[in-house]
């Protein structure tokens, strides 16, 4: 899967062949001109408050505003205008959509995913399918644990997100969402702290002048990197018409601010810890930057995991699901449930990808099939016959098992029950991206190849067909 858009509103960030082409925080400022966009619109946010728009992404829906912004509606054609905009300025030459995966916020309600997946239908992303964050978090680390924690920092609210292991499969179980610790939030928090320092150690108070509170809100990031550092004095600048005016914010009062918001974090971590002795925490995108964050979880195992790991995981694990959408098709969007381990990514010499375990957990093991041999075409799992294997062709471009057909002649690959590639004959074929020759073992995740179209080979526990998604 080329493209993908990870969608946390903080900054949404569009990826191709797993870099980043292209990002743009969830804010829209409104003018009498039109809209603007993005690190623009943020940038106008503490000094045009009632223009600019931020939660747009996170209360997704058609319910209509009270009045219109520049001829938008409600929230969903914000979102419509905000993918748009994003196409139109990360795009490069003649661009055109490539049907995309959308890696969507925690929180989302089912009727959310399906308006989203309406929306983005008609941007020039043409998204083909839709994968949770923290499945794609998780999947890309593969606990070796019954439960694992996803926290991830969104511009209106933080969520915990439980990961459970079921079987050969890992299932998002439910995220809670806690809207003090949102970044929105956590600044007005951080930004009153800074406020006071001000008012105490100068005769400025930033409030009073929307251009003052908008520098020190643009300098926020900077405080966040040097708060994590273990930094106990934050140098704070104020540039007003006629002067630079400096004061210095103290570590501990950013702490008060946010004490009762960490407290409610706290509790909420305690209620899992109840049930469960080893729960494994990933921090997903820049969520370890909160103060005070690490120490709740001082005493679990704690990783960060980077925006790359989780496009870079998930577009993989999609593109092995199904071949990629044609632009402009109208097929559904298929929602991504679960992740099933006989799927995980492999290399493409057949051997397991590399991947980071935790409580010593091993690699999904590329043994031989231990059980029944199933071929995955556009998201449906089909049986290989024990005894006769089967016979995949090309019928138009659709791949199909032609091991009914009467006419034996037809371009086909030969494949035994035991997984075993018996017969190539009148076309190409690839297995995993190299040429494959007759005598090649399958295994679990390999990848063949028929001119543009591509089958998974699975295995498949107690003969039942895994499920892989729905249709939003």
């Amino acid at each position: 899967m080329r493209t993908a858009l990870l969608l946390n509103d903080k900054r949404i960030a569009w990826y191709e062949d797993g870099h980043e082409k292209y990002a743009s925080p969830g804010f829209i400022y409104a003018e009498k001109q039109g809209l603007h966009f993005g690190e623009r619109a943020e940038q106008q946010s503490r000094v045009h408050p009632l223009n600019t728009h931020h939660s747009f992404w996170h209360r997704l829906s058609q319910d209509r505003f009270s009045r219109p912004v520049v001829n938008c509606r409600h929230a969903a054609d914000l979102v419509f205008a905000h993918l748009s905009d994003m196409f139109e300025s990360g795009k490069s030459g003649d661009a055109t959509g490539q049907s995309a995966l959308l890696l969507t916020p925690a929180g989302y309600s089912e009727s959310q995913l399906a308006l989203l997946s309406g929306v983005a239908r008609h941007s020039q992303f043409q998204p083909a399918w839709m994968m949770p964050i923290p499945l794609a978090v998780v999947g890309s680390q593969l606990p070796d644990t019954e439960l694992c924690v996803v926290v991830e920092q969104y511009q209106h609210g933080l969520t915990l997100s439980l990961i459970r292991q079921q079987q050969h499969a890992l299932v998002c179980d439910n995220a809670q969402l806690l809207p003090d610790l949102g970044y929105f939030s956590m600044s007005n928090k951080l930004l009153q702290a800074a406020s006071d320092a001000f008012v105490a150690q100068t005769r400025y108070n930033p409030q009073q002048n929307a251009a003052w509170e908008q520098s020190l809100y643009d300098d926020l990031p900077r405080w966040l990197t040097l708060l994590s550092q273990r930094e106990t004095v934050i140098p704070c600048q104020l540039q007003t018409d006629s002067q630079q005016v400096s004061a210095t914010l103290q570590a501990l009062d950013c702490m008060d601010e946010l004490a009762p918001s960490l407290e409610k974090l706290h509790q909420q971590w305690q209620g899992i810890k109840q049930d469960f002795d080893n729960v494994p925490v990933l921090l997903a995108g820049n969520s370890h930057l909160i103060p005070g964050l690490m120490d709740i979880f001082a005493t679990q195992q704690v990783k960060v995991v980077g925006d790359h790991e989780i496009v870079r995981f998930a577009s993989d694990y999609v593109s092995r699901l199904s071949s990629d959408v044609e632009p402009g098709s109208e097929r559904s969007v298929s929602l991504v449930k679960n992740i099933h381990k006989t799927l995980l990514a492999r290399t493409g010499n057949g051997a397991p990808a590399e991947q980071e375990h935790f409580s010593g957990g091993s690699a999904l093991s590329s043994g031989s099939f231990s059980s029944g041999v199933y071929w995955l075409y556009q998201g449906v799992a089909r049986s290989v016959s024990p005894d006769r294997g089967c016979r995949l062709g090309l019928i138009g471009s659709v791949v199909s098992d032609l091991s009914s057909a009467t006419d034996t002649n037809q371009a086909h690959v030969k494949i035994s029950g035991t997984a075993t590639v018996e017969k190539i004959s009148g076309l190409s074929a690839q297995l995993n991206g190299r040429d494959v020759a007759p005598g090649a073992q399958l295994v679990p995740g390999d990848v063949l190849s028929l001119g543009e179209q591509q089958v998974t080979f699975i295995a498949v526990e107690h003969d039942v067909a895994v499920e892989h998604g729905s249709q939003a």
